[in-house]
């Protein structure tokens, strides 16, 4: 199998599995709204480890790819209100840095479903810019692959965690995680050169 195909394949595999942590946040936000924040983080997590990948670059500049990512599209995705024509503003890049650390408990003690207001988005923004940055990483690089199942488990047991008492469709998401996990393992087992 080709390189590039492979690397397809395992960039496939990233996104469902991060995928089914997204499809998690469903009840616990009770709206489609916080879809564009975990996606767009998802969407550049995965571009800046294809980056950092294809590049050769280590650990810094991929934690400083991030850390920029964050900072510039956390406004646009996650806190579009705070942001001037899609730019981010002084309020933007406020509300990012302290949301950081205080989203968390927002999202941790607000009744579901969480309005779109405040910084509740911040959280799946950064969750799945983190974990798509780790879990891509592992997958483009790591012998075996697999390791990238790791950040992925993980991250759903983040979800899980910050989710509801019940959550949205456990059953269903740790088949689809399982199931994912094992054919995308078999596939690179057959494959790894």
């Amino acid at each position: 199998m080709s390189p590039a195909r492979r690397r397809l394949i395992d960039l496939t595999a990233v996104a469902l599995l991060l995928g089914v942590t997204i499809a998690g946040f469903a009840p616990t936000f009770g709206h489609v709204s916080y879809l564009v924040a975990a996606i767009g983080g998802l969407a550049v997590g995965m571009g800046i480890a294809v980056l950092c990948a294809w590049r050769g670059w280590g650990i810094l500049p991929g934690a400083g790819l991030t850390l920029a990512a964050y900072l510039l599209l956390a406004g646009p995705l996650a806190l579009p209100s705070t942001t001037l024509f899609g730019l981010p503003t002084l309020d933007t890049l406020l509300t990012t840095v302290f949301g950081a650390v205080t989203s968390w408990k927002e999202l941790l003690t607000t009744g579901a479903p969480v309005s779109s207001d405040g910084t509740h988005h911040l959280v799946p923004f950064m969750m799945l810019l983190v974990g798509g940055v780790l879990t891509t990483s592992l997958a483009l690089r790591a012998r075996p692959a697999t390791w990238a199942l790791l950040p992925a488990v993980l991250l759903l047991a983040g979800q899980i965690a910050l989710g509801l008492s019940s959550p949205a469709w456990p059953i269903v998401q740790g088949i689809v995680f399982a199931l994912v996990a094992v054919v995308w393992a078999a596939v690179r087992e057959a494959t790894d050169p």
